[in-house]
């Protein structure tokens, strides 16, 4: 969402990260990296990028972002500290 509050950007989740996510959720579509106008409160706009989570871990998401103009990306995530089984 935008500063006046308008949808912006819906993405989906490309990379699902093992077995409980790949069970839960529906991947979204590889070709889905499309950069969107986001409006500041100062009335400036950003070209931005989202991706999330586990989707950082790959580098073709982010270039295929930047390639297409994306200048911030938005990367939402729950990493944790530690191992993890």
């Amino acid at each position: 969402f935008d500063a006046t509050g308008e949808l912006v950007c819906n993405y989906r989740k490309v990379n699902l990260w093992g077995d409980w996510e790949q069970g839960l959720f529906q991947r979204g579509a590889p070709g889905s990296f499309e950069p969107f106008e986001l409006a500041t409160a100062s009335g400036e706009a950003v070209t931005c990028g989202c991706l999330i989570c586990y989707d950082i871990e790959f580098p073709e998401p982010s270039r295929a972002l930047a390639l297409q103009g994306a200048e911030l990306l938005l990367v939402p995530t729950a990493l944790g500290e530690g191992d993890v089984e």
